[in-house]
C-alpha cells in the first residue's frame, strides 16, 4: 500500500521534533499576524496629537526686568552705606558755664543738706577747672583753694572769694544740722560763676571744651 504524502517528508523537516515544533510556530504567527493588526502592510499608522507647545521661561519673560532692577538696587545699597559711614556734625557741647549753671539749678528746690552742699561744690569745682583750664587732679579743698590763688586767671579778688565761700560749705556740710541757717548756696555759686565769666572774656581766649569731673 502506498503512504500518503506528509509535509514532514520534506527535507528541510526531516529532522528532530525540536525543528518540526518551530515550523508550526512560525506558521501559526504568519496566519495571526493579519487578524490582530488593522492596518495593511504599507499603511502609515495615525500619528499622536502634538503635545502642547513650552511655556517660556521666566528669564524669557522677566530678563529686561532684571536689567533695570539690578543696578537700582546696587545704588540704593551704595547709598545705605556712605549714608552709615560718612562722618556726621561733630556734637555741639554745652559750655562750662552752661552745664555748671543746669547742675546748680536743678537743686535751687532741695534743702541745704550736706549732700546738696557737696554737689554745690563739686560743681562749681568743675567749672573753675574747665573755664579757667585748672588741673583735673584730685585734691583736698585747702590744696584747690591754693590752686585758685595761685592763678592769674582767676585773679586775687575772685580768687579770694572762691576760696572763702568752697570752705564755707565744707563747714556747713559737716555742722550738725540742728545748727545750720540758711546759705543760699546755690545763688551764691551762681552769682561766682558770673563774676567768673566776665573775668574769662577779659583775661582769656575761648578755651577747649572739655569735661572734667573731679572727686573731693
Amino acid at each position: 500500500m502506498k503512504r500518503r504524502f506528509a509535509i514532514w517528508d520534506l527535507p528541510s523537516l526531516r529532522g528532530s521534533t525540536a525543528t518540526r515544533l518551530a515550523f508550526v510556530w512560525l506558521t501559526a504567527s504568519a496566519l495571526v499576524y493579519p487578524a490582530t493588526n488593522p492596518f495593511a502592510p504599507d499603511e502609515i499608522p495615525p500619528l499622536s496629537p502634538p503635545l502642547p507647545e513650552m511655556a517660556p521661561t521666566l528669564w524669557a519673560q522677566y530678563g529686561w526686568l532684571l536689567w533695570i532692577l539690578v543696578p537700582l538696587l546696587l545704588v540704593l545699597v551704595g547709598a545705605i552705606v556712605w549714608l552709615a559711614v560718612r562722618p556726621g556734625k561733630p556734637p555741639v557741647l554745652p559750655t562750662p558755664a552752661a552745664q555748671a549753671q543746669v547742675t546748680l539749678r536743678a537743686l535751687l528746690s532741695q534743702p541745704e543738706t550736706g549732700a546738696v552742699l557737696s554737689q554745690v561744690s563739686q560743681a562749681l569745682r568743675r567749672y573753675l577747672i574747665n573755664a579757667f583750664w585748672l588741673s583735673p587732679l584730685e585734691m583736698t579743698t585747702h590744696d584747690f583753694c591754693i590752686l585758685v590763688g595761685g592763678s592769674g586767671k582767676i585773679g586775687p579778688v575772685l580768687a579770694s572769694s572762691v576760696a572763702e565761700f568752697l570752705q564755707t560749705l565744707d563747714q556747713r556740710r559737716f555742722a550738725p544740722a540742728a545748727v545750720r541757717s540758711p546759705l543760699g548756696a546755690v545763688g551764691r555759686a551762681l552769682e561766682l560763676i558770673e563774676l567768673a565769666e566776665a573775668r574769662r572774656r577779659i583775661a582769656l581766649p575761648p578755651p577747649p571744651l572739655r569735661s572734667v569731673n573731679p572727686v573731693e
